[in-house]
């Protein structure tokens, strides 16, 4: 299974590894440039890197001049793919040392180290140039503050026991290409702008009026907020109905009666109830209810319903005129879209009810 690719966070910004030597030799440190400017090819180009054995500082080096001045913050992550043109060991020369280091990988800024990390994971071997290892590293936390014309270095070590590149060119960075995206990420390099702040969760009180207490909410973009109502009612029995469609997160919902006792408690979607919830209450206390919403992270709609609940009818259909009764609603909810088709059965059902009693007049 191939590694999953590190994950693209709002304000992070990238350097791109290229092709494009400067200078070195396959024993010292090999030269190569960075761009912030991402590929747009897709054919791969190749970047040999420099050869590491044990007791040597062999090393490839991507580097990027500065042209604004940046503020580094986080953890420095690395994206990189080796192969290889014939097969080659990765791994230290010598058997005692096999388990030791695979790889590793250093952050500059100028001469000063900023960053490190070492890989030590038994590194397949490469057999040919279809046997390409996506290699990830990421650094502890940084802060770095660079001015323009500053340098940021970014060194590879690799230790290869089989054939050393002296020998002959082999094994190499896959770059340049959309395919394989070598890069570097942090908050603050180029292309990323300032972080997206999250949205601090808001109080949001509001007041429900008339029979029912109705509230439709729906969110395109995630939200926290909790959102609290108020609501009078001389009823003491109620039907409940919840129903919450949702891309992500949840929505937990509460309930007091007008004495304080708890009435509702529950979460939605939930493992057990799923996007659903329906519950009929008797024998709470009128006055003034407190129902709250408390969303986390939630993209969806929730529609929400506190109905007088009517006891169904002993030995045959209940007569007489029935009463209108009257939708409460957020004074400012939003995107309040009520639940599709109840308008529709509401008003089959007073035609259904008008005609038996005319029935039982007639």
């Amino acid at each position: 299974m191939a590694p999953a690719k590190i994950p693209v966070v709002p304000g992070e910004g990238a350097l791109y590894l290229t092709n494009s030597f400067v200078s070195g030799t396959d024993t010292g440190t090999k030269i190569f440039k960075a761009t912030d400017v991402a590929p747009s090819e897709a054919a791969v180009k190749k970047a040999y890197l420099a050869y590491g054995v044990v007791g040597t500082g062999a090393t490839t080096r991507f580097s990027y001049t500065v042209a604004e001045p940046l503020t580094v913050t986080g953890p420095i992550r690395a994206e990189i793919w080796v192969s290889c043109d014939v097969a080659a060991v990765y791994g230290h020369g010598n058997t005692a040392g096999a388990e030791l280091d695979s790889s590793r990988f250093w952050l500059f800024k100028g001469t000063t180290q900023i960053g490190l990390d070492e890989r030590q994971d038994a590194a397949t071997t490469c057999t040919g140039p279809t046997s390409i290892r996506q290699i990830d590293f990421e650094t502890p936390p940084v802060e770095a503050e660079f001015k323009k014309g500053d340098v940021i270095h970014l060194d590879f070590l690799f230790f290869i026991s089989n054939p050393p590149e002296s020998a002959a060119k082999n094994v190499h960075f896959l770059l340049g290409s959309t395919v394989h995206m070598a890069r570097v990420t942090a908050m603050g390099l180029p292309g990323g702008g300032a972080a997206t702040p999250k949205a601090v969760p808001q109080l949001v009180e509001e007041a429900l009026e008339g029979t029912n207490a109705t509230i439709d909410h729906s969110f395109e973009n995630a939200t926290s907020d909790t959102y609290r109502f108020n609501w009078t009612t001389e009823t003491t029995d109620f039907d409940v109905l919840a129903t919450a469609k949702a891309t992500n997160g949840t929505v937990h919902v509460t309930a007091k009666d007008g004495s304080g006792n708890e009435t509702l408690n529950f979460t939605l979607p939930d493992a057990t109830t799923g996007d659903n919830f329906t519950s009929t209450m008797v024998n709470t206390t009128a006055g003034t209810w407190v129902i709250e919403l408390a969303y986390t992270d939630f993209q969806g709609t929730l529609d929400f319903s506190l109905t007088p609940y009517v006891p169904p009818a002993v030995g045959g259909n209940a007569t007489g005129d029935g009463n209108a009764t009257e939708n409460a609603t957020a004074a400012s909810a939003p995107d309040e879209g009520g639940l599709p088709g109840l308008e529709i059965v509401g008003a089959a059902t007073a035609i259904a009810v008008a005609v038996a009693v005319r029935r039982r007049r007639d």
